[in-house]
């Protein structure tokens, strides 16, 4: 699912990073696939907002269109 492209390598430097930073902290458990599962979830939960917070914008564009005269607001 997410082998295609640069989806891949941006989740593989998210997993890097976040490997660094955690051991920066103390925190050496875990390996780093399971940063790039980490990261995977992360960038999933991360489109679905985006894609969350975009419905609400187009349905509120399309209300607008259809409730408000082509003439304006003020008649």
């Amino acid at each position: 699912m997410f082998s295609a492209g640069g989806f891949v390598s941006i989740q593989s430097i998210g997993a890097t990073i976040s490997e660094r930073e955690l051991a920066a902290r103390g925190v050496q458990s875990l390996r780093h696939s399971d940063c790039m599962e980490i990261v995977e979830n992360l960038l999933v939960r991360l489109k679905a907002l985006d894609q969350e917070l975009a419905a609400p914008n187009k349905s509120q564009a399309k209300l607008e269109r259809e409730t408000i005269p082509a003439w304006g607001p003020e008649g």
